[in-house]
């Protein structure tokens, strides 16, 4: 029975999110070439449901200005690329990945999980007349913008090893300007053990296409995924590059999971009382099997050890 599982999955699987490539400045691996439409279609959400306005604040957008040259000062154009969690006041966890188009902070800001992808016109003048006349506090801005961009050491493009990175804003986010909007809790360090365990039930967060392939939307979507054993998983994706630093997270079949823009993305799972905790940062995804993820268990040392370390950047 077992068996006739196994094949049943891997018959059905197509790994549609797995050639992500990453610029010759992020490793001395040679890759592929990709073109700005193969990555603006990059993973997002399929068959997700729309949610609450701010609800998921803590769940950014990570947007590249696409324009280069001396006249690119006078036509920005940002590209949604990737997702991120809010985990402080200043700092985002997404994947590395997700730099392979410039690691020039500069050309990148950061939106909060508002719902909408992008700001408004109303948004955008209200946030600009408070900010000139008023308090720096009275509201959250619509974009933030970059101050430092932080690739794991150790990460690798082939099979996406500790596909995991660390984004410094310019300036802080204020949570007491909300109720209760607090950033993304972390997850205890777990160097050996799975964290969460198999047959957890997860959400994971970003903007949805629908469909696979299909365009993104501009709200804020999220899907319930439950987490599957590490050995099934590997079973499923053979040579994909399941390392121990990543856990999976989804269903075959069911037309739920990451697809093409939300890498680097949350997904997060629920302490005892409840608590949402990041477990894991969107590395693939596909419509027809489990999604991967950076385990973010396995990385919390090297995230507290940056913070304390970078905590004087200005």
């Amino acid at each position: 029975m077992l068996l006739r599982l196994l094949l049943t999955l891997l018959t059905s699987v197509q790994f549609v999110c797995s050639s992500v490539v990453v610029p010759q400045s992020l490793t001395n691996v040679s890759t592929p070439p990709v073109s700005e439409h193969q990555f603006s279609m990059s993973k997002r959400i399929i068959g997700g449901e729309p949610v609450e306005a701010d609800k998921y604040l803590w769940a950014v957008s990570l947007q590249v200005d696409e324009n280069t040259g001396p006249l690119a000062r006078f036509k920005i154009n940002y590209l949604p690329l990737c997702g991120g969690s809010l985990i402080s006041s200043r700092w985002v966890v997404t994947a590395s990945h997700c730099f392979y188009y410039t690691q020039d902070p500069s050309r990148w800001r950061v939106r909060l999980g508002y719902g909408k992808l992008h700001a408004g016109y109303w948004e955008t003048a209200k946030s600009w007349f408070y900010h000139r006349y008023g308090s720096q506090r009275q509201m959250l801005k619509p974009y933030y913008n970059v101050k430092e961009i932080f690739i794991h050491p150790e990460f690798h493009p082939q099979g996406m090893y500790k596909d995991i990175a660390l984004v410094y804003l310019k300036e802080s986010v204020p949570f007491k300007v909300l109720p209760g909007f607090a950033p993304l809790r972390l997850p205890k360090h777990t160097p050996t053990g799975e964290w969460p365990p198999p047959g957890s039930h997860c959400t994971a967060i970003g903007w949805g296409c629908g469909v696979s392939r299909g365009p993104p939307k501009d709200k804020q979507h999220a899907v319930n995924l439950t987490t599957i054993p590490h050995s099934l998983c590997s079973s499923i994706y053979g040579d994909k590059g399941l390392s121990p630093f990543k856990l999976c997270a989804g269903f075959v079949r069911q037309g739920k999971g990451l697809c093409h823009g939300d890498s680097g993305g949350p997904l997060v799972c629920y302490s005892v009382d409840g608590k949402e905790i990041l477990a894991g940062v969107a590395i693939s995804g596909n419509p027809n099997g489990p999604s991967i993820f950076t385990g973010a268990s396995h990385f919390r040392t090297w995230i507290d050890s940056m913070l304390r370390y970078h905590h004087t950047l200005d």
